[in-house]
């Protein structure tokens, strides 16, 4: 199952009822200290099964205390944590086993309570209805046996007179009995109402022989059919039979450190609990130590060999600090770690390597082997991970938290700008301190402040100080509207023409139109002037109106690229899909392509240079490129040699082409007089 949405209600500082919607495997947490970051990990992990609260989680913010101390609530309507969840593909088959119709159930809303009982909903199905069918022959039973026993109760009150009078009583009783409803009991309350009918029948007074046994053997029938009951109750416990299929919440707020240069193999034999992170290392790596150990020295060799290049390769992927050889040895009767760096010294062991590097190495080891195995179906939740590693390392290790994702949902909290992914701002939850507990602020761009720091340092920590350094903005799409328009500008300056100042202006390249509300609200949050220029597609056009209607960012910030274009222009003009390539002279763009793939051109598609009747617009040379099976057409590349060409002193102002120049003079023209 996947979390789809939680609600915290009633836990430490969190007093709800916020709903916090989850996009994506990874959520991220952030706000300054003592705002909740914890206490929320903590709810979740308080959603377990075997967490059992205490009076200190019921929040100091809710009024619940008081009451359930002056028993005006019981501790059964105390909502403590609710979350939504997705069904999986995997799940399904799962489901099926429980009840064939729950296994079309696409979503569930579980909520725990403060007795620690849960409660399992669906829109789609009454989840109790797959119980009650299953127990519905059982309970027919029970009322065939009643029914039985009333014709003979008739004709035992028309035979022997004094027992006449019981009938009201009897109804009565008979009545109560047929109306309980069993799937909402627990065992000893289903005994408890079985052995109040029995006394109630015994008790009838004025019975004779004859009616005793009757009411004796249908109490002997309704014995073994309560027994049944329970049992097929039991196996048929669809609510707790879907909780187990709940994934589990492991809370981390640190990491057992490889700290064992060497390790006994009989020592880790007879006691695996001391060494897990050494387990989980041998795991990944495919290792069996028992087997290891019968294995002749050569085989010894060839396989820890095999293991050090796999643990060696895994590692350098994600931890880029450097190129690092870990090295997996057996010597009877130990094993022998040994790490060497690029710079060929002494291999050392991992007690005397950086801190930064054990905590990482032991992290990767743990989670990446662990989320195959013992956290598989587990929601990880990490406190402030690798604040033992400097900036890189932690950008490393937010990479290796998207590969992680794959079988997992991981929410984290932070307080490091490095462990935001900027191009994903819709991951982050920031936490505050309102009057009545931490609030959970949907939007970020809403937050205080304060609380936007490691946000702000993110973005800043990709394009340099220019954020906070320059008053005015530019937010383009992608990295090649940037490098366009840097270039064009440079060159329009050493020609005397409208250019854009860049020591006054700064050009943020978001990744993508979808990016631009979070970065339109952030600067102007931080009151910084910008202007945002989009492409005139239909992406475009969809966040220029939600910049308007929805962001109340002014229509004067925006710039369509359809403002500036020449109606002249071959392959464009007002009206039609325009992004920045289409800005410049079709022949002076295909020159930068012929000389950015030169050799690709002339060497795998078999061509001299390409032409402009054959590829008009970028939209022509990714078509052109992907037929030819030459793969991706890359903007960027194109955009980097449109630099170096226009760095060439010797290039006259119209060797852009005059659409070219018309089209960015009325850019650059625009943008100057919004910012001003």
């Amino acid at each position: 199952m996947k979390m789809e949405k939680i609600r915290i209600q009633n836990f430490q500082c969190i007093n709800g009822p916020d709903e916090v919607e989850i996009n994506d495997n990874i959520i991220c947490l952030i706000g300054k200290n003592e705002r909740g970051k914890t206490a929320f990990l903590r709810a979740l992990e308080s959603f377990n099964l075997d967490y059992k609260y205490a009076e200190d989680d019921i929040s100091s913010y809710s009024d619940v205390k008081g009451k359930l101390d002056s028993r005006e609530i019981e501790p059964e309507a105390i909502v403590m944590v609710t979350i939504w969840f997705e069904i999986t593909d995997d799940d399904k088959e799962k489901l099926q086993e429980i009840h064939e119709a729950i296994a079309k159930i696409k979503h569930l809303k579980v909520t725990k309570y403060f007795d620690n009982q849960y409660t399992v909903e669906s829109t789609e199905l009454k989840i109790e209805e797959s119980k009650k069918q299953t127990i519905e022959p059982i309970q027919k039973e029970i009322k065939t046996e009643i029914d039985n026993l009333s014709k003979k109760i008739s004709t035992h009150m028309q035979r022997h007179a004094p027992f006449a009078n019981n009938k009201a009583h009897y109804d009565q009783y008979v009545e109560e009995f047929i109306s309980i409803e069993f799937t909402d009991l627990p065992e000893g309350d289903i005994n408890k109402k079985f052995d109040v009918f029995y006394n109630n029948l015994r008790g009838l007074p004025d019975k004779d022989p004859p009616i005793d046994e009757d009411i004796k053997s249908t109490v002997e029938s309704l014995g073994k059919i309560k027994d049944r009951l329970i049992e097929a109750l039991k196996e048929n416990n669809t609510e707790g039979r879907i909780l187990k299929l709940m994934p589990s919440f492991i809370y981390f707020d640190d990491i057992e450190i490889l700290k064992q240069d060497t390790v006994n193999i009989d020592d880790f034999l007879s006691n695996k609990l001391n060494y897990k992170t050494f387990d989980n290392l041998l795991k990944l790596v495919g290792l069996n130590a028992e087997e290891l150990k019968v294995k002749t020295p050569s085989r010894q060799r060839i396989d820890t060999k095999r293991a050090s290049r796999k643990i060696t390769g895994e590692i350098n992927e994600f931890w880029k600090q450097g190129e690092y050889e870990v090295e997996v040895t057996y010597n009877t009767p130990n094993f022998v770690i040994l790490i060497e760096d690029e710079t060929k010294t002494e291999p050392t062991p991992p007690s005397k390597r950086s801190k930064g590097f054990q905590w990482f190495l032991s992290f990767y080891i743990n989670f990446t082997e662990g989320s195959k195995s013992e956290f598989k179906n587990t929601i990880l939740l990490l406190d402030d991970p690798g604040v033992y590693l400097h900036a890189e390392g932690q950008k490393n290790l937010l990479d290796t938290l998207e590969k992680l994702k794959e079988n997992n949902q991981i929410v984290y909290a932070t307080h490091s700008p490095f462990l935001i992914d900027k191009n994903h701002l819709d991951k982050i939850k920031i936490l505050e301190k309102g009057n009545k507990g931490t609030v959970i602020k949907k939007k970020f761009y809403e937050s205080e402040s304060d609380a936007l720091a490691p946000i702000r340092a993110s973005i800043g920590a990709t394009i340099g100080d220019s954020l906070f350094t320059n008053k005015k903005n530019i937010i383009v799409e992608g990295f090649s509207d940037y490098l366009i328009l840097e270039v064009v500008s440079n060159y329009f300056k050493r020609n005397k023409k409208e250019f854009l100042d860049f020591s006054k202006i700064a050009i943020i390249s978001v990744g993508g139109a979808d990016k631009f509300p979070y970065f339109a609200l952030l600067l102007e949050k931080e009151n910084f002037r910008f202007i945002g220029v989009l492409d005139y597609d239909s992406q475009g056009r969809k966040v220029a109106k939600e910049l308007k209607e929805i962001y109340n960012i002014k229509e004067n910030m925006v710039i369509m690229l359809n403002e500036c274009v020449s109606d002249t222009m071959k392959g464009g003009g007002r009206g039609r899909d325009i992004e920045i390539e289409d800005l410049i002279d079709e022949n002076f763009y295909n020159k930068a392509v012929n000389e950015a793939y030169s050799e690709i051109i002339k060497k795998d598609i078999n061509m001299d240079e390409l032409n402009t009747d054959t590829t008009k617009h970028t939209k022509k040379y990714v078509e052109f490129f992907k037929n030819n099976k030459h793969g991706g057409f890359d903007k960027v590349l194109v955009a980097y040699q449109i630099g170096k060409i226009t760095s060439d002193p010797s290039l006259k102002y119209d060797g852009l082409g005059t659409l070219t120049t018309g089209n960015f003079e009325r850019l650059f023209k625009i943008i100057n007089e919004r910012l001003t």
